[in-house]
């Protein structure tokens, strides 16, 4: 039984999106089937974009992700991690991590914490800012070195690095042996419909969706024998202009589905030939799931490196940042896939090499791992390198009165 109390520390908000709080999300989920129980920190906004963070007991630290437009400042980071010690100390309880996945706090949060918190772990892709968490956890591909050349992170800081820590839902996973099924069968049934999922994170700030329906919406020849999903949060600050365009669209004979609030995308992905979105988690979901080939545009931090990894693993087209949008480009890639079964297949194969849906429980065994006092600092080497096909056991969750909602 693992019985420890974990603070995750992550926002959301209509400018910067969701994908902080879907990931972590995934992550505590995680943590929680293996015994750890886990309460929230975050921004007032965060509870009105994710409404899932609310089962989570949360502590409101802040308004808003950032402070106008940037850093929060030293003083005002204090001031969060002090907020969260006051609501952990009136209930009398300790902490045994806080996990901080938020651009804009760095070491003076972080700081404010130690002593307080056994580990303090950060969650990060950019290497812009100094840390001091014990452990940096990095989905992108970096060499550990350029962390530590940086001189953003402490010597004896431990890296978790790379794709295979890339935290998604397990539904993913598991949807990718449905796909598996099905995928024979694609050959004959998609002769009368191919099916595109068109995503852009959470509440796709940038509306790139509306830009993609009206490329789509522009050539009929995109109308036969062809399906499109949409899943969109309802607070996503566009949502009016894409129920609209949905709308158009059915009435112009477009086989096409605005899925609001879905928490089934898997669902949709596990029976797509094709993905159109953000360089965001799609391009790993995609990947886990089996393999969908994908058109992906940067709308986001470091989204231009994920885009590049999609192309490095032949998994499909990178389109660049969104505000050189264009729609013809964008018809030409479509029907390049589409129309091209080979080319469609073997996207599909290499998608599946960028991702395999087991990040959330490498990162959560890891994290527990370091918390426990049997961890020896040999066996933490040891487990430096990712080895997919050695999985920890999941834990039996232990009752913890501070961590469950009042």
């Amino acid at each position: 039984m693992s019985g420890q109390s974990i603070i995750i520390r992550a926002d959301a908000s209509a400018k910067n999106g969701g994908g902080h709080v879907m990931r972590c999300l995934n992550l505590a989920r995680e943590l929680e089937a293996q015994g750890a129980a886990v309460r929230w920190a975050c921004s007032r906004e965060t509870l009105d974009i994710m409404p899932a963070v609310n089962n989570f007991n949360p502590i409101v630290v802040c308004d808003t992700d950032m402070q106008n437009g940037t850093f929060f400042d030293d003083a005002q980071q204090t001031a969060q991690a002090n907020r969260i010690k006051e609501a952990v100390q009136s209930a009398g309880k300790t902490i045994d991590a806080v996990i901080v996945d938020q651009y804009f706090l760095s070491a003076p949060f972080q700081d404010a914490l130690k002593g307080f918190a056994g580990k303090i772990v950060a969650i990060d892709e950019k290497i812009n800012r100094r840390h001091s968490a014990d452990i940096i956890v990095d989905f992108i591909p970096h060499a550990p070195d350029e962390w530590h050349k940086s001189g953003h992170v402490k010597p004896e800081t431990t890296l978790l690095s790379g794709p295979a820590y890339k935290m998604l839902s397990p539904l993913f996973q598991e949807k990718a042996k449905e796909r598996k099924r099905i995928k024979a069968t694609f050959q004959t049934a998609r002769v009368k419909e191919k099916r595109v999922v068109i995503t852009s994170g959470a509440v796709d700030g940038v509306n790139l969706i509306g830009r993609v329906l009206k490329a789509i919406a522009s050539d009929v020849t995109l109308k036969k024998n062809m399906r499109y999903d949409i899943p969109l949060f309802s607070s996503a600050p566009h949502i009016k202009d894409i129920r609209h365009a949905v709308t158009t669209m059915k009435s112009r004979g477009f086989n096409i589905h605005l899925h609001e609030n879905c928490t089934t995308v898997s669902d949709l992905m596990k029976q797509a030939d094709l993905n159109i979105g953000s360089a965001s988690a799609a391009a790993f979901e995609a990947g886990a799931i089996g393999g969908v080939a994908g058109i992906y545009y940067d709308c986001g931090h470091m989204q231009d490196k994920i885009g590049r990894l999609v192309v490095d693993k032949s998994g499909g087209f990178y389109m660049g940042h969104h505000s050189h949008f264009g729609p013809g480009l964008l018809l030409n890639r479509m029907r390049q896939i589409l129309d091209n079964p080979s080319l469609t297949s073997s996207r599909q194969t290499n998608s599946a090499r960028i991702c395999d849906g087991q990040g959330a429980k490498r990162v959560a065994s890891r994290i527990l791992a370091s918390l426990s006092p049997q961890q020896t600092q040999e066996q933490t080497q040891e487990q430096t390198q990712v080895q997919p096909q050695q999985q920890p056991q999941a834990r039996h969750k232990r009752f913890h009165p501070f961590f469950d909602k009042n």
